[in-house]
């Protein structure tokens, strides 16, 4: 933004496309000729392409002056006036008041350029400049902290990215190992409901089979031992001997068959032997036969929980199955849009700190221009010339684009010209004119405004004020003099739409 902003004395623009509408007056003949005449320049009314316009257009062009198809030229007359520039305090982000304590200028005065208009009070200047000073600052420290932040969001972005990519490297193997353990479970728990039957089945069986007498055979153990028993007892009988001996417990007598006594000895042991087995067996079979019982009671109050933990593990494999393929499914997804995510966190993240540097830019730029445009206190003229009106007082505050005083520009000339209601929607801003002015000579001009309020009361003649900007020396021109405008479309200059 800078001070000194330049507007035109002539309100209301009218753009869009241009239509050319022909006509033909025999005296706009004779007023191209004379054109023609003065300014060397040649403009062709088309009427349909022959030989001779071709050739006109040609020397156009070579003027560097484009003739557009389907055109007539239009013709109008008006008056010149000199530019008047309106300096303006421009500065819209200046919060505190700047008031004006003296005024150096006054309405008729004649200034040059970098001559000074006002002084600001001191007060007002310090507390602005603190304050831009402070948001200059401020915005820093907060692009500074922003750099910090957009440093660590990358970092953090790029983190999740690469751990999305390794979780989708995962995914299937930590499905394969969620659907083998939901499977082992159910396998384990119908394991041991079977494991269990098995058991109940055997105990039953061994118990009404009596299959631990068998293993056991405590009948057949005291048999054998009885069968010994009564054959000890027979070989002492018929060898008469002291059962004493036999036993040990006294030596015997001198006359006993010592043979006889050595192998009653002999199976007596042996007897001794046979007893503790077979009494053991008994105990033993008495004992498998409670513990089997005791496993059949067991066994039995445990088959009712050992199924239902087969059916909990089957109702636990389908709903981890549902939800390991959605978490599945899930990773694999999000491990798709890892790139898309990354971007938009990265972008993001500029963005951010983008804002926070165009902030810092706005309010370094803001502290400069304020300094350069009061630097010392002081607001001077940006151009020259004769003051014409002064719309501030000291005590005043200024603000944002507000007025200050407007001024009389000699470097620009315009004319404001009236043009037919028939003619006027042919015109554009950017078209090009050509203006005569009687003992002056011939110049190239630009519309800069179209008036869209007509400029005149008669409802019979209706006109519009267009107003076109001189190009080229005009220090000789005055304001009030009468000119003749030729307007012919574009001719080398853009339109404005």
């Amino acid at each position: 933004m800078g001070f000194g902003k330049k507007k035109e004395t002539e309100e209301g623009v009218i753009t869009g496309k241009r239509k050319i509408k022909k006509f033909y007056v025999i005296g706009l003949l004779l007023l191209l000729l004379l054109a023609i005449l003065c300014s060397d320049l040649f403009f062709s009314r088309k009427e349909e392409e022959t030989e001779d316009t071709k050739d006109e257009e040609g020397r156009m062009g070579q003027r560097g002056i484009e003739v557009r198809e389907n055109t007539t030229m239009i013709t109008a007359t008006g008056s010149t006036s000199i530019g008047i520039v309106e300096e303006t305090f421009t500065p819209d982000y200046i919060d505190a008041d700047l008031v004006i304590e003296e005024i150096y200028v006054s309405s008729g005065d004649v200034v040059e350029e970098n001559s000074r208009i006002l002084k600001i009070t001191e007060d007002s200047y310090e507390e602005a400049l603190n304050a831009l000073t402070t948001e200059a600052k401020t915005t820093e420290l907060a692009y500074r902290a922003g750099k910090i932040t957009y440093e660590q969001s990358v970092i953090t972005a790029r983190y999740d990215y690469e751990e999305s990519l390794l979780e989708k490297q995962q995914a299937q193997e930590i499905y394969d190992e969620t659907v083998a353990a939901l499977e082992k479970a159910v396998e384990d728990a119908q394991e041991a409901y079977d494991k269990a039957l098995e058991s109940l089945t055997e105990y039953q069986e061994a118990i009404e089979n009596d299959s631990y007498k068998e293993e056991y055979d405590p009948e057949g153990k005291e048999e054998t031992y009885w069968e010994d028993r009564t054959l000890l007892e027979n070989m002492v009988s018929e060898n008469n001997l002291d059962w004493s001996s036999v036993t040990g417990s006294s030596a015997g007598s001198m006359g006993a068959d010592q043979t006889a006594l050595k192998k009653a000895q002999t199976l007596y042991k042996l007897l001794a032997t046979e007893e503790k087995e077979y009494k053991q067996a008994q105990e033993d079979y008495e004992n498998a036969v409670s513990e089997a019982k005791a496993q059949i009671n067991l066994l039995t109050a445990q088959l009712p929980a050992l199924e239902a933990a087969i059916t909990e593990a089957k109702n636990e494999q389908t709903t981890g199955l549902i939800s390991a393929k959605a978490t599945y499914d899930t990773t694999l997804a999000s491990a798709d849009m890892a790139e898309s995510t990354y971007e938009t966190a990265l972008e993001k993240a500029e963005e951010e700190l983008d804002s926070l540097l165009t902030e810092m830019e706005d309010a370094a730029e803001h502290l400069a221009e304020f300094e350069e445009l009061l630097g010392d206190g002081y607001l001077y003229t940006t151009g020259s010339g004769t003051i014409l009106m002064i719309r501030i007082r000291e005590g005043d505050t200024l603000s944002g684009d507000s007025m200050i005083f407007a001024y009389s520009n000699p470097e620009e000339i315009t004319v404001s010209a009236s043009v037919d209601q028939a003619d006027i929607a042919s015109l554009a801003i950017g078209d090009s004119a050509m203006v005569s002015i009687d003992g002056y000579g011939n110049y190239n001009g630009t519309i800069t405004t179209i008036n869209p309020e007509t400029s005149s009361s008669s409802r019979t003649s209706v006109t519009y004020t267009v107003t076109i900007t001189l190009e080229g020396d005009v220090s000789e021109l005055t304001g009030n003099l009468t000119a003749s405008v030729i307007f012919a479309g574009n001719m080398g200059g853009d339109s404005e739409q």
